[in-house]
């Protein structure tokens, strides 16, 4: 985790930042298609050149909801009560490769594609974890208890998106909405099914000599399922299949410096109902 969040700090992720006044100036942009309607920024020179390409690294811990739940021994059939009592911590870590284009001077639209890694751990309380057969004069029991369930997936993913923005002298303010998916497939017994994840992020900032200061809020929308079984201590195999999904608010705070004109740097993070960083080194031209 340490070196993860050293990657992290590097990091800026081009796409999020806004045309707010910097030194990443559009000096030859009459050379490029993009942005349309350029005449809209005419007298204001200071907007970063249309085109990016970065390196994005993303880690993000929330707090997750079960849906629902099916347990059993070898064979997830039992409808789980205990799903409201039980607990998930997943941490999840991303890292990419980003290209955007500012289409129109206030509208940038990007593309990122990269690999996903998640640590998972299911807590499962009450869960079912002996089946003793009925013998004379005793019948059948169901042994109950809490499990543990610890796995770890890779996969990939891609995310398509983009960022409203705009500003008034050194004032500015931007939205970024995206969907990604996320395709962890099977690790041993443990299979995820993804879909899409959905965020929006508003933020207003203030540009100081080279650089963006803000802050603001995201919106996260992530569901998953987890289907697979585990050995237990009874020598039998416990089957789960578990829906999960995760929707909160969470307030962020970032940077955006500029270097050299062309290259860039942005670190993010978030605190609240969910604990999140982002990070990325970009190039624009």
């Amino acid at each position: 985790m340490n070196r993860t969040l050293f990657v992290l700090l590097l990091g800026l992720c081009a796409a999020t930042s806004v045309y707010a006044q910097t030194d990443g100036s559009m000096e030859d942009g009459n050379e490029h298609v993009f942005p349309l309607m350029k005449d809209l920024v005419k007298d204001r020179p200071q907007v970063p050149p249309p085109y990016g390409v970065s390196i994005v690294a993303n880690w993000v811990d929330t707090d997750w909801n079960f849906k629902s739940a099916k347990v059993g021994i070898d064979d997830p059939n039992v409808p789980a009560e205990f799903a409201t009592n039980s607990a998930a911590n997943i941490g999840i870590t991303t890292t990419g490769v980003k290209g955007d284009v500012w289409v129109l001077p206030f509208l940038d639209l990007f593309l990122t594609v990269g690999n996903a890694h998640a640590d998972n751990q299911l807590l499962l309380r009450g869960a079912p974890i002996k089946f003793i057969p009925p013998n004379i004069g005793q019948p059948a029991e169901v042994v109950r208890g809490d499990v543990v369930v610890d796995f770890n997936l890779d996969g990939t993913y891609y995310t398509l998106g983009g960022v409203l923005a705009g500003g008034y002298k050194n004032f500015f303010s931007s939205v970024d909405f995206s969907a990604s998916r996320t395709n962890f497939g099977k690790k041993e017994d443990v299979a995820a099914d993804q879909s899409a994840t959905y965020s929006v992020a508003p933020r207003i900032g203030y540009v100081v000599g080279l650089s963006q200061i803000w802050v603001g809020g995201r919106y996260f929308n992530y569901s998953t399922r987890y289907t697979g079984a585990i050995p237990i201590p009874s020598g039998q195999q416990f089957s789960f299949d578990v829906d999960l999904d995760t929707v909160s608010w969470n307030f962020t705070a970032g940077m955006r410096t500029v270097i050299n004109k062309h290259w860039e740097v942005l670190l993010e993070s978030g605190a609240g109902g969910r604990h999140m960083m982002t990070g990325s080194v970009g190039y624009r031209w």
